[in-house]
């Protein structure tokens, strides 16, 4: 008979910053019975956490695409440049990308992608002026 070993659930990973790839968004239905509710994007990540292989992680987002919607500001930082309003993006205009995911734990102590950077502030090299002397 097999042994089970209790665990806390969910994904073993630090807060912080981590480079990663955006691998894919999925819509999904509205959750049953939630009154108001509307279709959604399930976001997965692969995050290098220094694991063989990394961790995936989802995290969910509305379809609004409004200038402080999650979904535009993740598009616009996996494409590394603003949209312009009344652009039309398509999921496979922005997926899979590289990027610099910002991982924070909710009250319950789930892990999630909070925030994206773009995957060039990995490679940015110091300026001249970034140099204190």
């Amino acid at each position: 008979m097999p042994t089970l070993t209790a665990t806390g659930g969910g994904v073993q990973i630090q807060d912080g910053s981590y480079p990663a790839t955006a691998l894919r968004a999925e819509e999904q239905p509205p959750a049953p019975g939630m009154l108001g509710a509307e279709p959604w994007l399930k976001w997965a990540f692969r995050i290098r956490d220094g694991s063989p292989g990394g961790v995936e992680l989802t995290t969910g987002s509305s379809l609004k695409f409004g200038p402080q919607s999650k979904a535009r500001k993740w598009a616009e930082a996996l494409l590394n440049r603003k949209i312009i309003d009344g652009e039309k993006i398509t999921l496979e205009q922005v997926l899979p990308r590289d990027c610099i995911a910002i991982i924070r734990h909710n009250d319950k102590g789930f892990a999630y992608v909070d925030g994206l950077l773009p995957a060039a502030s990995l490679a940015r090299k110091p300026e001249p002026s970034d140099i204190p002397f």
